[in-house]
């Protein structure tokens, strides 16, 4: 016997929201342990840090070059 459209759907929404679950779950945990590792690790904090004023430089640079 086939399933209806309406079970196909259900059964679909369920998968997603269990995945969207299991993200937000490991997302929680890793916020966590980034901050603790900046804490601990004071190297791993200059080279985050000069990374995002990298980025920003970068950005910047493009932004200004097409005014």
């Amino acid at each position: 016997m086939q399933k209806s459209q309406k079970e196909i759907a259900k059964e679909e929404l369920e998968k997603l929201y269990d995945n969207q679950f299991r993200w937000v779950q490991a997302g929680q945990a890793l916020r966590g342990r980034f901050g603790e590792t900046l804490k601990d690790n004071p190297k791993l904090k200059w080279i985050f840090l000069l990374s995002i004023s990298a980025n920003i430089g970068i950005w910047l640079t493009f932004a200004f070059l097409n005014i």
